[in-house]
C-alpha cells in the first residue's frame, strides 16, 4: 500500500471525505424511497463497498479527463487497483456498517401509536410528557 501511496497519513482524510461524498451519492440514489429502518444491514454495507470501489475508480477518472497524470510512475495499473482498492473498499464498508450502527442507535424505532419504545425514551420526550 505505502510504495503505492506515498502520501503521509493524515492526508487519507481527502479519500476519506470523498468516500463519504460518494457513499452518501449512492444511498441517496439507489434508496431514496427507503427509510433508513427499513434497510438491511447487507445492503447498506454493500452500497459502501459500491462507494469505496468509486473512490478506487477517482483516480483513474482524473487522469481519463486530463486533471492527473500516472507519467512518471513506474507501478502498474493492477498494482494501483490491488493497493488501493482493498483498503478503499474495506474501510467504506466498515464506515457504513458503522454509519448504520449509529444512525439506528440515534433513531429508535417508532411503535405503531407513534410513541417511542419505553427503553429508548429520550429525556426531551419525557421532559415534554411531564409538561402536559
Amino acid at each position: 500500500f505505502f510504495a503505492v501511496f506515498d502520501a503521509p497519513l493524515p492526508s487519507l482524510a481527502v479519500p476519506g471525505f470523498f468516500a463519504g461524498v460518494f457513499f452518501s451519492g449512492v444511498i441517496a440514489v439507489a434508496e431514496h424511497r427507503h427509510r433508513l429502518r427499513d434497510l438491511s444491514a447487507k445492503r447498506f454495507v454493500l452500497w459502501g463497498a459500491v462507494g469505496g470501489a468509486l473512490l478506487m475508480a477517482f483516480p483513474f477518472v482524473l487522469v481519463a479527463v486530463g486533471l492527473a497524470s500516472t507519467e512518471g510512475s513506474t507501478v502498474s495499473t493492477a498494482r494501483i487497483l490491488v493497493s488501493l482498492g482493498i483498503p478503499f473498499i474495506g474501510l467504506s464498508v466498515a464506515s457504513a456498517s458503522a454509519t448504520l450502527r449509529l444512525a439506528r442507535a440515534a433513531n429508535p424505532p417508532v411503535l405503531a401509536t407513534g410513541e417511542r419504545d419505553a427503553h429508548h425514551s429520550l429525556p426531551e420526550q419525557q421532559l415534554h410528557d411531564q409538561l402536559r
